[in-house]
Protein backbone atom coordinates (compact mmCIF):
# COMPACT_ATOMS: atom_id res chain seq x y z
CA UNK A 1 0.00 0.00 0.00
CA UNK A 2 2.83 2.40 0.98
CA UNK A 3 4.44 1.60 -2.35
CA UNK A 4 0.87 3.10 -4.41
CA UNK A 5 0.76 6.10 -2.48
CA UNK A 6 4.65 6.56 -3.38
CA UNK A 7 3.87 5.91 -6.94
CA UNK A 8 1.23 7.94 -7.10
CA UNK A 9 2.56 10.66 -5.53
CA UNK A 10 5.86 10.13 -8.12
CA UNK A 11 4.11 10.26 -11.21
CA UNK A 12 1.05 12.38 -10.30
CA UNK A 13 3.04 15.71 -9.04
CA UNK A 14 7.26 14.76 -9.00
CA UNK A 15 8.13 12.86 -12.32
CA UNK A 16 9.05 15.01 -14.66
CA UNK A 17 8.45 13.97 -18.10
CA UNK A 18 11.91 13.81 -20.48
CA UNK A 19 13.19 13.70 -23.93
CA UNK A 20 15.81 11.26 -24.52
CA UNK A 21 18.90 13.46 -24.78
CA UNK A 22 22.44 13.07 -24.72
CA UNK A 23 23.58 12.24 -21.15
CA UNK A 24 26.84 14.00 -20.26
CA UNK A 25 28.88 14.01 -17.19
CA UNK A 26 28.45 17.27 -16.21
CA UNK A 27 25.09 15.97 -15.20
CA UNK A 28 26.67 14.49 -12.17
CA UNK A 29 26.39 16.77 -9.54
CA UNK A 30 28.50 15.87 -5.95
CA UNK A 31 28.53 17.16 -2.47
CA UNK A 32 32.38 16.28 -0.75
CA UNK A 33 32.88 16.74 3.11
CA UNK A 34 36.20 16.42 3.84
CA UNK A 35 36.96 15.94 8.01
CA UNK A 36 40.06 16.27 8.76
CA UNK A 37 42.04 13.35 10.32
CA UNK A 38 39.79 11.07 8.45
CA UNK A 39 41.19 8.06 7.04
CA UNK A 40 37.69 6.46 5.37
CA UNK A 41 35.78 8.15 2.78
CA UNK A 42 31.85 7.00 2.42
CA UNK A 43 30.68 6.89 -0.89
CA UNK A 44 27.07 7.41 -1.20
CA UNK A 45 25.21 6.95 -4.13
CA UNK A 46 21.50 7.72 -4.46
CA UNK A 47 18.40 5.82 -6.07
CA UNK A 48 17.05 6.63 -8.75
CA UNK A 49 15.77 10.02 -8.62
CA UNK A 50 17.16 10.58 -5.22
CA UNK A 51 19.90 13.12 -5.84
CA UNK A 52 20.77 14.69 -3.04
CA UNK A 53 17.61 13.56 -1.12
CA UNK A 54 16.99 14.64 2.63
CA UNK A 55 17.48 11.11 3.51
CA UNK A 56 21.20 11.35 1.35
CA UNK A 57 21.93 14.86 3.31
CA UNK A 58 21.31 13.51 6.96
CA UNK A 59 23.24 10.49 5.71
CA UNK A 60 25.93 12.18 5.12
CA UNK A 61 25.12 14.75 8.38
CA UNK A 62 25.62 12.10 10.58
CA UNK A 63 28.46 10.41 8.93
CA UNK A 64 30.55 13.57 8.81
CA UNK A 65 29.82 13.76 12.65
CA UNK A 66 31.33 10.42 13.45
CA UNK A 67 34.29 11.62 11.52
CA UNK A 68 34.20 10.42 8.38
CA UNK A 69 34.88 12.26 5.10
CA UNK A 70 31.77 11.93 2.66
CA UNK A 71 31.00 11.68 -1.06
CA UNK A 72 27.41 11.72 -2.24
CA UNK A 73 26.18 12.25 -5.47
CA UNK A 74 23.17 13.16 -7.23
CA UNK A 75 22.05 11.76 -10.64
CA UNK A 76 19.51 12.97 -12.78
CA UNK A 77 16.04 10.44 -13.24
CA UNK A 78 17.36 10.66 -16.91
CA UNK A 79 19.53 7.94 -15.73
CA UNK A 80 16.76 5.66 -16.66
CA UNK A 81 16.11 6.97 -20.26
CA UNK A 82 13.08 5.26 -22.33
CA UNK A 83 15.01 4.24 -24.99
CA UNK A 84 16.55 1.18 -23.07
CA UNK A 85 19.23 1.39 -25.93
CA UNK A 86 21.04 4.51 -24.28
CA UNK A 87 21.43 2.44 -20.68
CA UNK A 88 24.80 1.11 -21.47
CA UNK A 89 26.30 4.46 -22.38
CA UNK A 90 24.63 6.55 -19.76
CA UNK A 91 25.93 4.11 -16.71
CA UNK A 92 29.33 4.07 -18.60
CA UNK A 93 29.68 7.60 -18.29
CA UNK A 94 28.66 7.56 -14.82
CA UNK A 95 30.48 4.80 -13.72
CA UNK A 96 33.92 6.31 -15.61
CA UNK A 97 33.16 9.68 -13.73
CA UNK A 98 32.69 8.31 -10.13
CA UNK A 99 35.57 6.02 -10.50
CA UNK A 100 37.48 9.27 -11.90
CA UNK A 101 36.48 11.16 -8.76
CA UNK A 102 37.30 8.26 -6.43
CA UNK A 103 40.71 7.77 -7.41
CA UNK A 104 41.47 12.02 -7.57
CA UNK A 105 40.15 12.43 -4.19
CA UNK A 106 41.88 9.32 -3.15
CA UNK A 107 45.40 10.30 -4.01
CA UNK A 108 44.29 14.50 -2.50
CA UNK A 109 43.64 13.11 0.90
CA UNK A 110 45.22 9.54 1.13
CA UNK A 111 42.20 7.71 2.37
CA UNK A 112 42.75 4.36 3.24
CA UNK A 113 39.08 2.74 3.38
CA UNK A 114 36.91 3.64 0.98
CA UNK A 115 33.51 2.43 1.48
CA UNK A 116 30.24 2.83 -1.08
CA UNK A 117 26.94 2.89 0.41
CA UNK A 118 23.92 2.52 -2.22
CA UNK A 119 19.92 2.12 -1.96
CA UNK A 120 17.69 0.56 -5.18
CA UNK A 121 19.35 2.10 -8.36
CA UNK A 122 22.47 3.03 -7.09
CA UNK A 123 23.08 -0.55 -5.99
CA UNK A 124 23.86 -1.28 -9.83
CA UNK A 125 25.88 1.76 -9.82
CA UNK A 126 28.13 0.61 -6.79
CA UNK A 127 28.54 -2.62 -8.63
CA UNK A 128 29.95 -1.31 -11.62
CA UNK A 129 32.00 1.38 -9.71
CA UNK A 130 33.43 -1.30 -6.88
CA UNK A 131 33.78 -4.11 -9.52
CA UNK A 132 37.81 -4.62 -10.11
CA UNK A 133 38.40 -1.67 -8.41
CA UNK A 134 40.96 -2.48 -5.48
CA UNK A 135 40.25 1.02 -4.15
CA UNK A 136 36.90 0.08 -2.55
CA UNK A 137 37.18 -1.47 0.97
CA UNK A 138 33.17 -2.01 0.92
CA UNK A 139 29.50 -2.05 -0.36
CA UNK A 140 26.51 -1.68 1.60
CA UNK A 141 23.33 -2.45 0.01
CA UNK A 142 20.15 -1.06 1.19
CA UNK A 143 17.92 -2.40 -0.50
CA UNK A 144 18.16 -5.18 -3.16
CA UNK A 145 19.20 -3.80 -7.18
CA UNK A 146 21.06 -6.95 -8.76
CA UNK A 147 18.82 -7.10 -11.64
CA UNK A 148 18.32 -3.65 -12.90
CA UNK A 149 15.72 -5.23 -15.09
CA UNK A 150 13.54 -6.41 -12.34
CA UNK A 151 13.96 -3.07 -10.00
CA UNK A 152 12.66 -0.79 -12.54
CA UNK A 153 9.48 -2.80 -13.54
CA UNK A 154 8.68 -3.48 -9.92
CA UNK A 155 9.96 -0.38 -8.34
CA UNK A 156 7.41 1.94 -7.07
CA UNK A 157 8.80 5.12 -8.78
CA UNK A 158 9.37 3.85 -11.78
CA UNK A 159 5.92 3.04 -12.86
CA UNK A 160 5.86 5.78 -15.60
CA UNK A 161 8.87 4.32 -16.91
CA UNK A 162 7.31 0.93 -17.03
CA UNK A 163 4.34 2.06 -18.72
CA UNK A 164 6.24 3.83 -21.68
CA UNK A 165 8.39 0.56 -22.17
CA UNK A 166 4.55 -1.24 -22.01
CA UNK A 167 3.62 0.71 -25.13
CA UNK A 168 6.49 -0.31 -26.88
CA UNK A 169 6.25 -3.68 -26.63
CA UNK A 170 8.38 -4.36 -23.81
CA UNK A 171 7.25 -6.55 -21.04
CA UNK A 172 9.47 -7.72 -17.74
CA UNK A 173 10.85 -10.64 -19.40
CA UNK A 174 11.72 -8.65 -22.91
CA UNK A 175 13.47 -5.85 -20.39
CA UNK A 176 15.49 -9.22 -18.16
CA UNK A 177 16.79 -10.40 -22.06
CA UNK A 178 17.00 -7.09 -23.63
CA UNK A 179 20.81 -7.60 -24.83
CA UNK A 180 21.38 -3.51 -23.54
CA UNK A 181 20.22 -4.12 -19.96
CA UNK A 182 22.57 -7.57 -20.20
CA UNK A 183 25.82 -5.97 -21.03
CA UNK A 184 25.44 -3.43 -17.76
CA UNK A 185 26.27 -7.04 -15.91
CA UNK A 186 30.14 -6.76 -18.09
CA UNK A 187 30.96 -2.77 -17.70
Amino acid sequence: MFDKIINFLWVTKRFEKYPDINFTANEIQKLFIHKENSLALKIILPGWGDGLSWVTKILVRRLSRRGYSCLAYSLPKTILPYDPNLAPGIFSIVKETIKRDIKDIKSQYNFKRLDIIAPSLGVVIACLVANDNRDITNTFFMVPGSCLASSLWDGARTQRLKQVYTTQGIDKEKLKNFGTLLRLKTM
